[in-house]
C-alpha cells in the first residue's frame, strides 16, 4: 500500500525490490494501483524479472531460485544472464542468509527446483557439494533419468511428495528434504567406471558424512538438528529396501531413500 507518495517517488521505490512481482503499490481508499516495471503481468505469466535494484544484494540470487521453487515460476532469460554475470558475488553472502533460503525453498511442492534454478542462474557453484554431483554421471540401467545431479533434484521432489503424504511438516520436513539432497554427496568422490562399462559408486553412502558435514558447516548450521539427521539420513540411505513404488529416479544400486517417516525421525 501507499499513502500520498508521488508517482515519482513510488518508481524509485520499487526499483529497489528485488523483482517486478513485489515492486507493486496499492491504494485501498481509491483502488489505485502503481506497478512502474509490469509486475502484475509478471505474476499471471509466472515469471521473475528483476527491477532495476535487483543487483543492490547479491543475497537476491538465491531469492530467485526460491521464489522459482516456491512459485513454479520461470526466471527471465535477461534476469538469468544478469545473475549469471554477477555469481562470483554470491561470496558477499552473509552466513546466516544461506540457510534459510534453503529452508524456505524445502516448503515448496517441487524443492528440487531450487537446486535446478542455482544451476541454471549459475550460483550452484558457491555451493560445491552440489556443482560435483550434478554432472556426476549414473549407471542409466538404475537412473535412466541422468546424472547425480538430476536424480537429488528427483529425491527431493518425492521427498516433499512423501511429507505432504505423510504429514511431515515442520523441522521435520526441511530434515527430510536436506538429507534428499545430500544423500548422494559422496557419489562425487566415489564414481568410476567398471571394466564392463557399468557405471558404479562404491561407499558413497560413507563418503557423504564428511561431505555432507561440509556442506552444511558452510551454510552455518553445523551441529544443528537438521544437519545431524540429514548426515545420518545419507550415512544409512543405502540399507533401507524399497518401501514405495516410486519408480526408476528413485532407485540406487540396491538401495534407496525410502521408509520417510523413520528417517524423518532419525
Amino acid at each position: 500500500m501507499y499513502r500520498s507518495i508521488s508517482a515519482g517517488t513510488i518508481a524509485e521505490a520499487a526499483a529497489r525490490r528485488d523483482i517486478t512481482a513485489n515492486a507493486i503499490y496499492f491504494r485501498p481508499a481509491t483502488s489505485e494501483w502503481a506497478d512502474p516495471f509490469g509486475g502484475r503481468a509478471d505474476i499471471e505469466a509466472g515469471i521473475i524479472r528483476a527491477t532495476p535494484g535487483f543487483a543492490q544484494d547479491p543475497g537476491r540470487m538465491m531469492r530467485a531460485a526460491r521464489f522459482a521453487a516456491r512459485f513454479g515460476w520461470a526466471i527471465e532469460p535477461a534476469t538469468a544472464a544478469m545473475i549469471r554475470a554477477e555469481a562470483s558475488r554470491m561470496s558477499e553472502v552473509a552466513t546466516e542468509r544461506i540457510w534459510p533460503e534453503f529452508a524456505k525453498a524445502f516448503e515448496a511442492d517441487r524443492p528440487g527446483d531450487f537446486i535446478r534454478a542455482m544451476a541454471e542462474i549459475g550460483i550452484m557453484g558457491h555451493f560445491p557439494e552440489i556443482a560435483a554431483i550434478w554432472d556426476c554421471p549414473q549407471d542409466p540401467a538404475w537412473h535412466p533419468e541422468g546424472t547425480t545431479g538430476i536424480h537429488t533434484a528427483f529425491t527431493m521432489d518425492a521427498a516433499a511428495a512423501i511429507c505432504r503424504r505423510d504429514g511431515i511438516e515442520g523441522e521435520d520436513r526441511i530434515a527430510f528434504i536436506a538429507g534428499a539432497m545430500a544423500h548422494d554427496f559422496g557419489k562425487a568422490t566415489t564414481t568410476v567406471t567398471r571394466p564392463d562399462g557399468r557405471i558404479a559408486s562404491p561407499g558413497h553412502a560413507e563418503a557423504g558424512i564428511e561431505i555432507a558435514a561440509r556442506f552444511f558447516a558452510r551454510c552455518g548450521i553445523a551441529g544443528s538438528p537438521v544437519a545431524e539427521r540429514a548426515i545420518a539420513m545419507t550415512a544409512e540411505h543405502v540399507g533401507y529396501p524399497p518401501a514405495l513404488a516410486v519408480g526408476p529416479s528413485l532407485r540406487d544400486e540396491g538401495s534407496e531413500l525410502t521408509r520417510p517417516s523413520q528417517q524423518a525421525q532419525a
